[in-house]
């Protein structure tokens, strides 16, 4: 959030805390939709290549795990295979994975680059499950946002929904379980989804 509001302040936009939630978390739109639902005289281009290189800059310099996301990859990888999921680009999610020391963890990465369709639709998902040679049925997503939890809905996942302050008014109706940290979940829990 902090790297669009800080590039699109400069081009004289200013883009609330409720607005981005609403429009690229919970919807899961992109900028360029932004710039044409605000009629903006913008380039979608320029300003998500702008965007891109702070948002590096920041996550270099002050990104953090999910509260729990370490001690929970550490109990479940040897007992579950894992594959990560992301709507983000290839060389976000790559700088995202080495500052918090976290690739090794993940079997399969798929990202915006592999995938014609970003979350709600179930590509991502569904690229990862290919990837890992296991049938949706049998695989299950945990998701912070509701974008998420639909894809994994979608693609005939089960899903664990782990809201975060951005998206705690999201509906996790699909999801089969919801919990308020990732400390909750164990491969025991997973096993219980039926």
């Amino acid at each position: 959030m902090g790297a669009y509001q800080e590039v699109l302040a400069a081009l004289g936009v200013d883009l609330s805390r409720d607005e981005y939630i609403e429009h690229w978390i919970r919807n899961g739109e992109g900028v360029a939709t932004y710039i044409e639902k605000r009629r903006l005289p913008l380039v979608a281009a320029e300003v998500r290549a702008t965007k891109a290189a702070r948002y590096r800059e920041m996550i270099r310099a002050e990104a953090e795990a999910m509260p729990e996301a370490l001690p929970f990859l550490r109990r479940i990888q040897g007992q579950r295979r894992l594959a990560l999921g992301s709507s983000s680009i290839r060389g976000d999610i790559d700088v995202v994975l080495e500052k918090i020391a976290a690739r090794y963890f993940f079997e399969v990465v798929v990202s915006a680059n592999d995938v014609e369709r970003l979350k709600p639709a179930p590509d991502i998902f569904m690229r990862a499950s290919e990837l890992l040679v296991v049938e949706p049925c049998h695989c299950v997503v945990v998701e912070d946002a509701q974008k998420g939890v639909e894809a994994a809905y979608r693609a005939g996942m089960k899903c664990i929904a782990v809201p975060n302050e951005f998206t705690l008014n999201d509906d996790f109706s699909r999801a089969r379980a919801v919990v308020s940290s990732l400390a909750e979940v164990t491969v025991e829990f997973i096993d219980g989804l039926g």
